[in-house]
């Protein structure tokens, strides 16, 4: 059984709009919306993306209401958003744009690392994260992207040698429970015996009911493998899982040129569905959230890909001013070495 591959994807060059509702049920502003509407545009491959995002919510309905001031509310509708995530350095950068000018009267001169920072151009500025320094510091790592080839080449040993590679090993008893609890889920889920020929198809199921505190927690996984000859030619995946009223459940189903994703969580009062629908060429996403019955979202999210010879930028250029939040995070929330 081997799986059918992909073309080659190369740089691809993404670009498409977005529009949402936000609608808020405010005791004294009564039922509002907030429009939002938005363009994107990213260059990206198996290793780094490059995007940029341009948004405006349109703050009119609820402005005077809300005591939402001119210079506020202009910049609200004219915000832009620069992102450059580098994967196989796990080092990702932001720049916020007009809405820095929102946040510049927060106190920020004197907090770690950040004296002698010239504040007066943060909206020029670029944010610095380093996930993987930041997870190495907390004590557990990330997977080593050597992943760029496990991304592009995915494989069943390789995710769980990466996946055993994020447990911390500090404790021999804790830690040798859970090095066995990955395994044997993976046996359970992945290994060649636990599936069944149906037909043409390959099909693994899994089902376990446990209790959880004064709960009873219950998973269900089923994966089918579409096949063709010998080789894997497509997927269809149903999993949920259910704790007393809170559920979660995803369907997802796909080969190599189209995919589709549906989702869908209660947890108490908020509920949320999600759809993406994607093929070589396009991507449509739509989502739906509720909270409480106070705050609603309604998003819409459309794209198209095409190949590129654009290359995405892995950092900022070289004389843009960088403010590492690394630094920031541990200046406030010190780790025990």
């Amino acid at each position: 059984m081997r799986m059918e591959k992909a073309p080659a994807e190369g740089n691809q060059l993404l670009e498409g709009s977005l529009s949402a509702n936000i609608s808020v049920a405010d005791p004294n502003l009564g039922s509002v919306s907030v429009p939002v509407s938005g363009s994107f545009t990213a260059v990206g491959n198996s290793s780094a993306v490059e995007m940029d995002m341009k948004m405006s919510l349109d703050m009119s309905s609820i402005q005077e209401a809300a005591g939402i001031d001119d210079a506020t509310a202009a910049i609200l509708k004219d915000l832009q958003f620069d992102m450059i995530a580098d994967a196989e350095t796990g080092v990702y950068y932001m720049r916020l744009g007009t809405l820095m000018d929102l946040l510049l009267g927060m106190n920020l001169q004197g907090t770690g690392g950040m004296e002698g920072t010239n504040l007066s151009g943060l909206k020029d500025t670029w944010f610095k994260l380093d996930v993987n320094a930041m997870m190495e510091q907390f004590g557990a790592g990330l997977p080593d992207l050597d992943s760029a080839e496990l991304m592009q080449n995915p494989s069943v040993g390789g995710i769980l040698t990466e996946t055993l590679r994020m447990i911390p090993l500090t404790d021999k008893d804790e830690d040798w429970n859970a090095i066995q609890a990955v395994t044997n889920m993976f046996s359970a889920l992945l290994s060649d015996k636990a599936f069944v020929k149906e037909g043409d198809n390959y099909v693994c199921t899994y089902a376990l009911t446990m209790p959880v505190d004064s709960q009873s927690m219950a998973i269900n996984y089923k994966l089918t493998l579409a096949m063709t000859g010998e080789e894997v030619t497509g997927i269809a995946l149903t999993a949920s899982l259910e704790m007393g009223t809170d559920k979660v459940s995803v369907d997802v189903s796909g080969d190599s040129k189209t995919a589709h994703v549906d989702m869908s969580l209660t947890a108490g009062d908020v509920s949320m569905t999600v759809k993406v629908d994607s093929t070589e060429s396009a991507i449509n996403m739509d989502m739906s959230l509720n909270a409480e019955e106070m705050v609603s979202m309604d998003y819409h999210l459309e794209g198209t890909v095409t190949a590129t010879d654009k290359t995405p930028a892995t950092q900022p250029p070289a004389d843009a001013q960088v403010i590492d939040m690394n630094g920031q995070i541990f200046a406030v929330m010190p780790i025990a070495a």
